[in-house]
């Protein structure tokens, strides 16, 4: 018999049996759906990457180029006074998105003299 320890008492000693671990039924269902979940888990992941490589391989440029003009800042202009003199019939602050994406600007700050290029129809 395998014995964990043992204890003496009033004369007699005891043999503790080894502890052992065993899981519950909910223990064993645990562990299953844990289990599964990360199988899973790792069945969606492969499957994205297999889609993903493809999909970034045949990406193309666009075939349109965005005809542009130049702007010069003058002292008191805006990109919102910008877009509105440029495209008075569209929305402000979709010609401000693309001033900004064209000349790679991080915020709405602009200093007079600085030329942006702004899209040339809208």
């Amino acid at each position: 018999m395998t014995t964990y320890g043992a204890v003496e008492r009033w004369g007699t000693r005891l043999e503790l049996p080894a502890a052992v671990a065993r899981l519950t039924r909910r223990g064993r269902m645990v562990r299953a759906v844990v289990i599964l979940a990360l199988l899973l888990l790792a069945a969606v992941w492969a499957v994205g990457r297999l889609t993903a490589e493809p999909a970034l391989a045949q990406k193309v440029a666009p075939s349109g180029v965005v005809p542009t003009l130049s702007v010069t800042v003058e002292e008191g202009d805006s990109l919102w006074a910008i877009a509105r003199a440029l495209a008075p019939q569209a929305d402000p602050r979709g010609v401000v998105l693309d001033i900004r994406e064209l000349n790679g600007l991080s915020s709405n700050t602009i200093q007079p003299g600085q030329v942006l290029l702004v899209p040339a129809q809208r």
